[in-house]
C-alpha cells in the first residue's frame, strides 16, 4: 500500500487500531460555545465540533458551517485527505506538478490539488474517467465506499474486513444499492457508522451528515495487531522455532531460553526472512522438559512462549537400499559377505546411528545367516552357503525403547553400487575465501566429492551419485547448496569430478555435509566454512566545514571505517559491506570535488527535506545495522544574501584598445560576491539572480551600457570612447536591491585604454597539435576542422595585453591552408612546421612552431550537461558535427528529474540533459538530438561509427534494470521518488553520472498486480452481496407477489453466483475476467430484483 504510515514499535506489526488513530485526533467535544453558530442543537454538532478542533473541517466564508447543505465530492476529498495526512499518509511530492484528475488543473486550489493527489495515489478516491467531478454531491453509496476505501488506506485493513460476516445485517432497501457497494454499506451499518432500516443509497450526504459518519468511521475499531508468541516448537535436537502471529521486527531483540529455573546457553538466533519466526539454536540437546523462550526488546512487554519436549529418542529406521552388494572374503568364489546401509533418526529427522545403531534388535533369513550392525551405518550380512547373486535376505530392526521397527527384503547383486565416499576441501578457482560478502553467483565454490563403487573403483556419474548417495547439509541457515543438495559433474584443475555447488551464504560460521552410501551405509563428512563479513567499525559524523545558513542544504562529512581498517570513501564500496547505514534524516551522498562521503540534508518542505531554519537547532544521528552510532547537531544562521560585490573574473580583459567598438561584456555571473558571512557564493543559480550596477565617474572614457530587458542589470558592456584623453579610469560595481544600489557592496577596478604605440612586446600564443586526415591515397591533409588560427597579444611597457587580429594588425605565413598536404615521415605519427608572423605596425617578425598528427581523433571526454547548452543556432545539418564553439557556456549536471510514468533509457536521458564530447584534440561537438530514439554522434572530423552505452545503478526506491550496460539499457519499472544514477558511454568513455529522481512511478507488473487484487475483491463482495441478496426471494409456484419469485428465477440466480464463485476461486483468473464476472452477477442480480418486484 502506497505511503503506508508507520505506527507501530518494535513489537506492533504494520496495521494500527483505528482507536488509537482516534484518540490521536478526534478529541471530546467540547461544551463552550459552539464553533460555528448555526450548529447549536443540531443533530450532528458533537461530531462537527470533534472534527474542527482536529483540523479535518472548516466552515464557510460567512463564518458558519452549513450543516444542512449537501457535501460535494470536492469537499469529501479534501476532509478524507486530512485525516489521511494526519495518519501518516504522505502528501505526493509531485502534487504541484503532475496532474492526477482531468478537471482538477495544476491551477486550482492547492488543498484541493493535494489532497486529491493523496486520494488518488492512495485509492482512496479513483474518479470517473479520470475526472474529480469535484463540484458534484455525493451519494449515499460512494459516501460508504470513499469511507471504506478511507479506512483501508490508513489502517491496512477495509471496514468491510473489520466487519466480517454481515450475513445477520439486514438493509430495507439493500436491493436498490450497487451491487458492488453493498458490502461497504453492510460493514457500516454493522459497525455502528450507520443506523437507520433503509440506507437511500441515491440520496445526498449533507455537510452534517458526513461530519457525523466520518467521526463514527474514525472510532471503527480495527482487530488488533499485536505481536505475541504464537508457539514453540522443538524443530532438532538443539534448536526451538518461535512463531509470531505476525511479522515483527525483532533484530533488536534479545532471545532468552529457559528449562524451570536453568537457563539455556543461546548459540545462535536466526530471524525469517518474513519476520514471522525465528530459530534458537543452544550449545546443547534439548531434555525432557518445559522450556519458556523471552523475546525482550527495551522497554516494550516481553514476549513469551513454552513448549514440552520430550528426551531425545529414535523414531525412525530405515534400511537404504534394497541391493545389497556381495563381497568374497577370500580367493575361493563363493560370496560369503554382503552390505546394505542403514540410518536411524530421531523424532526431528536427525541421524542417530552412531548412538543408537548397534543397539538394535535384528532379525535375518533368507541368503543371510546372521548379520552384524555397524556404527558407521552398514549392515554386514554373513551369507549362507551357496548364497549366489539374485537371493534375497529378510531383515527386520527394531529399537526396544520405543518400540520402532523396519523390516525389509533385499536381494544380493554382484553390480557396482556407491560404497564409499570422500569430502574434500572447499574449492575457488581463485583461491579466495567463502565469507559472508561472496556473491556465489559470480565467485563458484564447490565441494568436491570422490566416490568409489565397491571394487574400487570410481563412480564419475552425477545421476548416479546422486541416486545411490543421501546427502545431508547440517547447517543450511550458514551455506546452502545448488538444487538441494544435488552432486554435480564440475571441471577443477582441468579434471572432471563430483561436487556440490554452493548457491547461497547467510551467518558466518561452519555446515557440515554428511554423505551417505546408501549400498553399505559406509559416510564421510566435510565442512564449508563461511566467513563473517566486512562490516562497519566506525563511523563519525563531523561538523559541516562550511557555514550553515537557513533555506539552504547542509553537508556533514561522514567518515566510516570498515572492519579491515580501510576507510570507506564512496558509495559503491558502502554498498559492498555487509552492514547498513541509515541517517536519521537526509541521505548519504558523494560530493564532485570533494573526497569521501556527506549526509546531504536538502532544504525544502517535500517529503524527505527539512526545512533548514534561522537558530532551529538540526540534529542528524547515523546508525549502522551493527550498532555503531554517531550524531551531529548544528545551529543554522540567518540565510546567507549576496552582500559585496569582491572581484571580477580575472580571464575578463580589463585593458581595451584604443578604438574597440566591441567592448568587454561582465555578466553577474562573472562577478566575485561574498555574503554577509565573507563566504564566496559559488551557486551559479545564486549568482544569475543578482542584479548590478556600474558607473564610470567621466563618461569621455568609457561608456557603460545596461543589458538588454531581458538582461537588464544583469550584465554591462564597457567600450573605450573614441578620442578619449585619459588613458585609464576607475569603474565601480554596485549590487543591487529593491531597485536600488547598496553602496556598502561596492568594488572598484581600474580600466585602461592601449593605443598602439604603447606596444613593447608580441607574443604568439600557443597553438594546439592540428590534424591532418588521411584522403585515402596515402596524402594527408589539414582537416579545416581542426585547423587553427594564429592569436598574437600585445603587451605594453606596464603590463598591459591586448589581443590583435590577424591581417589587421599582422600577417601570417608558411602555414598550410585548409586542406592542404603535410608530410609526415614514414610510419611517423607527428610532422612540424614553421610559420612566420609579422608585425604590420613595425615589421617585427615572430616564429611559431606548429605539430601535425595523422592520428585520428577519439573521444577523449563525456560530459552530461545543462539541457539546451546546444543553442539552435549552433545545430549543423543532419549527419554532420554539431560544433561548441568556445564562448559556450558547459555546465555539467549533478541531477534531474524524470515525470515518470514511462520506461526511462537512454533517449529520455537525451530529453533531460545534453551531451558534450571533447575529443583528443580538444574539440567540442554535441550528441544530435533531433531524434531521441537515434542518438548520433558526430566528431568534429565526421567520424559518426561510435559506440553508445547506458549503465544504471540504484540509489534508493525500488527499481528494476533491464539490458543494462548496453545501448538498451532501461529502467522498466519503478516506484515514485525512486533515484538511480545514470553513466553513460561515449566511444568507451564514461560520462560524469547522473542521479535521476523519479517524480511518478512506472510499475506495470505491481499495477497489474493490484488492478487483479481490486478486481478480485470487487468480485468477492459482489459475491457476498449477491447471497445476502438471494435469501431475500421467497419461491412460490408464480412468483407473484412483492419478493416473490419462481424456482426457476431463483435457481438462475443460484447459478450465476456459482459461476461468479468459480471465477473467483480460478487462480488463472484475469483482471478482465474477474470484471466481466462481477459485471455478469451484476446483471443476474438486477434480472432477480426484478423479479421480485
Amino acid at each position: 500500500m502506497a505511503n503506508q504510515p508507520k505506527k507501530y514499535t518494535k513489537f506492533v506489526a504494520t496495521a494500527a487500531t483505528a482507536t488509537l488513530v482516534a484518540s490521536a485526533i478526534v478529541p471530546v467535544a467540547s461544551a463552550a460555545t459552539p464553533s460555528f453558530p448555526d450548529i447549536a442543537g443540531n443533530d450532528h454538532a458533537a461530531a462537527i465540533e470533534a472534527l474542527y478542533a482536529a483540523g479535518l473541517i472548516g466552515g464557510k466564508a460567512d463564518g458558519t458551517f452549513a450543516p444542512s447543505e449537501n457535501v460535494t465530492r470536492g469537499q469529501v476529498v479534501q476532509m478524507l485527505g486530512k485525516w489521511a495526512e494526519k495518519q501518516g499518509l504522505e502528501v505526493p511530492a509531485d502534487y504541484k506538478t503532475v496532474q492526477r484528475f482531468k478537471d482538477v488543473p495544476l491551477t486550482a486550489d492547492e488543498n484541493l490539488l493535494k489532497y486529491a493527489a493523496l486520494a488518488k495515489d492512495n485509492g482512496i478516491f479513483t474518479g470517473s474517467n479520470d475526472n474529480l467531478n469535484g463540484a458534484d454531491k455525493i451519494s449515499r453509496e460512494h459516501m460508504a465506499v470513499v469511507l471504506n476505501s478511507a479506512y483501508a488506506a490508513i489502517t491496512g485493513t477495509s471496514l468491510v474486513e473489520v466487519a466480517g460476516d454481515v450475513s445477520d445485517v439486514t438493509v430495507g432497501d439493500l436491493d436498490k444499492v450497487n451491487a458492488n457497494y453493498r458490502s461497504q454499506v453492510l460493514a457500516l451499518k454493522k459497525l455502528g457508522v450507520t443506523a437507520p432500516a433503509n440506507f437511500n443509497p441515491t440520496g445526498k450526504v449533507t455537510r452534517g451528515h458526513f461530519a457525523s459518519f466520518l467521526n463514527a468511521t474514525i472510532k471503527v475499531e480495527a482487530p488488533s495487531t499485536e505481536v505475541a508468541v504464537e508457539s514453540v516448537s522443538a524443530i532438532n535436537a538443539k534448536s526451538l522455532k518461535v512463531t509470531f502471529n505476525t511479522a515483527a521486527d525483532v533484530t533488536a531483540a534479545d532471545f532468552s531460553v529457559a528449562k524451570g529455573t536453568v537457563k539455556s546457553n543461546v548459540a545462535n538466533v536466526v530471524i525469517a526472512d518474513d519476520k514471522k519466526s525465528a530459530t534458537i539454536e543452544l550449545t546443547s540437546k534439548l531434555t525432557k522438559g518445559d522450556y519458556t523462550v523471552t523475546v525482550k526488546q527495551g522497554n516494550n512487554t516481553p514476549l513469551t512462549g513454552t513448549v514440552t519436549v520430550e528426551d531425545e529418542k529414535v523414531a525412525g529406521l530405515e534400511i537404504l537400499s534394497d541391493v545389497a552388494p556381495v563381497v568374497n572374503t577370500d580367493a575361493d568364489a563363493a560370496f560369503e559377505e554382503a552390505t546394505v546401509g542403514y540410518q536411524v533418526t530421531n523424532q526431528y529427522g536427525e541421524d542417530l546411528t552412531k548412538l543408537f545403531g548397534t543397539s538394535l534388535v535384528k532379525t535375518v533369513s533368507g541368503a543371510a545367516s546372521d548379520a552384524t550392525l555397524n556404527a558407521d551405518g552398514s549392515i554386514r550380512f554373513t551369507l549362507v552357503a551357496n548364497a549366489k547373486v539374485g537371493d534375497t535376505i529378510n531383515i527386520t530392526l527394531v529399537n526396544a525403547a520405543t518400540g520402532v521397527s523396519t523390516t525389509k527384503t533385499i536381494k544380493l547383486s554382484d553390480q557396482s553400487a556407491a560404497s564409499t565416499a570422500t569430502v574434500g576441501t572447499l574449492y575457488n578457482k581463485d583461491g579466495k575465501t567463502l565469507s559472508q560478502d561472496t556473491d556465489v553467483s559470480k565467485d563458484k565454490f564447490y565441494l568436491p566429492i570422490t566416490v568409489k563403487d565397491q571394487y574400487g573403483k570410481e563412480i564419475t556419474s552425477a545421476a548416479r551419485a546422486n541416486s545411490e548417495l543421501i546427502v545431508t547439509n547440517t547447517n543450511p541457515a550458514v551455506a546452502t547448496f545448488a538444487n538441494t543438495n544435488e552432486i554435480k559433474e564440475v571441471t577443477i584443475d582441468g579434471k572432471d569430478v563430483l561436487a556440490l555447488e554452493v548457491s547461497g551464504v547467510s551467518l558466518a560460521g561452519t555446515a557440515s555435509v554428511l554423505v551417505i552410501a546408501k549400498a553399505n551405509g559406509s559416510n564421510a563428512q566435510g565442512s564449508v566454512t563461511v566467513k563473517e563479513g566486512v562490516k562497519i567499525a566506525t563511523v563519525s559524523l563531523s561538523a559541516p566545514t562550511e557555514l550553515v545558513t537557513a533555506n539552504k542544504d547542509v553537508y556533514f562529512p561522514l567518515t566510516v571505517t570498515d572492519t579491515n581498517g580501510i576507510e570507506v570513501k564512496t558509495l559503491k564500496a558502502l554498498d559492498a559491506i555487509n552492514d547498513t547505514l541509515t541517517p536519521s534524516t537526509g541521505e548519504i551522498v558523494e560530493v564532485e570535488g570533494k573526497e569521501g562521503l556527506f549526509v546531504k540534508v536538502t532544504d525544502g518542505s517535500d517529503a524527505g527535506e527539512v526545512e533548514v531554519t534561522e537558530n532551529a537547532p538540526l540534529t542528524v544521528v547515523v546508525t549502522s545495522q551493527s550498532g555503531k552510532v554517531s550524531t551531529q547537531t548544528v545551529t543554522p544562521k540567518a540565510e546567507a544574501v549576496a552582500s559585496v560585490i569582491t572581484g571580477i573574473d580575472a580571464d575578463l580583459a580589463n585593458a581595451l584598445r584604443a578604438g574597440d567598438t566591441t567592448g568587454v561584456t561582465v555578466k553577474n555571473t562573472d562577478l566575485v560576491v561574498e555574503d554577509q558571512f565573507g563566504q564566496v557564493i559559488t551557486d551559479k543559480a545564486v549568482l544569475e539572480t543578482l542584479t548590478f550596477e556600474l558607473s564610470a565617474p567621466d563618461a569621455a572614457t568609457f561608456t557603460t551600457t545596461n543589458g538588454a530587458a531581458a538582461d537588464a542589470y544583469k550584465q554591462w558592456t564597457i567600450k573605450p570612447v573614441s578620442g578619449a584623453t585619459k588613458t585609464s579610469e576607475k569603474l565601480t560595481f554596485k549590487l543591487r536591491k529593491d531597485s536600488s544600489a547598496v553602496e556598502a557592496s561596492a568594488f572598484t577596478k581600474t580600466y585602461s585604454i592601449v593605443k598602439d604605440a604603447d606596444f613593447a612586446s608580441y607574443t604568439v600564443k600557443d597553438v594546439p597539435t592540428i590534424y591532418a586526415a588521411d584522403n585515402g591515397s596515402g596524402a594527408y591533409l589539414v582537416e579545416a576542422a581542426y585547423n587553427e588560427d594564429i592569436k598574437v597579444n600585445a603587451t605594453t611597457k606596464d603590463g598591459k595585453v591586448v589581443e590583435l587580429t590577424e591581417g589587421t594588425d599582422f600577417v601570417v605565413t608558411g602555414q598550410p591552408a585548409d586542406g592542404a598536404e603535410v608530410k609526415f615521415a614514414d610510419k611517423a605519427t607527428t610532422a612540424t612546421k614553421t610559420v612566420t608572423i609579422t608585425i604590420n605596425a613595425t615589421g617585427e617578425e615572430l616564429t611559431k612552431e606548429l605539430t601535425y598528427s595523422n592520428v585520428a581523433p577519439k573521444v577523449a571526454k563525456v560530459q552530461l550537461v545543462k539541457n539546451n547548452t546546444v543553442v539552435s543556432t549552433e545545430v549543423a545539418t543532419l549527419g554532420e558535427p554539431i560544433e561548441i564553439t568556445s564562448s559556450t557556456k558547459i555546465e555539467e549536471v549533478k541531477n534531474v528529474n524524470f515525470d515518470g510514468g514511462k520506461v526511462f533509457d537512454l533517449s529520455e536521458l537525451a530529453a533531460l540533459v545534453d551531451f558534450v564530447i571533447t575529443d583528443t584534440y580538444g574539440k567540442k561537438v554535441a550528441v544530435d538530438e533531433s531524434d531521441l530514439d537515434d542518438l548520433v554522434l558526430t566528431l568534429a572530423d565526421g567520424e559518426d561509427d561510435i559506440a553508445q552505452t547506458l549503465t544504471l545503478a540504484k540509489v534508493s526506491g525500488t527499481v528494476t534494470f533491464a539490458n543494462n550496460g548496453a545501448a538498451n539499457a532501461e529502467v522498466s519499472e519503478f516506484t515514485a521518488g525512486s533515484e538511480f544514477n545514470s553513466t553513460v558511454k561515449f566511444g568507451g568513455v564514461t560520462g560524469n553520472a547522473v542521479k535521476v529522481i523519479a517524480d511518478a512511478k512506472h510499475t506495470p507488473t505491481a499495477d497489474a498486480a493490484a488492478a487483479l487484487a481490486t478486481a478480485k475483491t470487487n468480485l468477492t463482495n459482489a459475491i457476498a452481496a449477491a447471497n445476502t441478496n438471494l435469501g431475500t426471494g421467497t419461491v412460490t409456484a408464480d412468483g407473484l407477489g412483492a419478493g416473490n419469485v419462481t424456482a426457476a428465477e431463483k435457481t438462475a440466480y443460484t447459478d450465476a453466483i456459482a459461476a461468479a464463485t468459480a471465477v473467483k476461486n480460478n487462480a488463472a483468473s484475469t483482471t478482465a475476467q474477474l470484471n466481466t464476472a462481477t459485471t455478469d452477477l451484476g446483471t443476474a442480480t438486477t434480472t432477480f430484483n426484478t423479479a421480485k418486484q
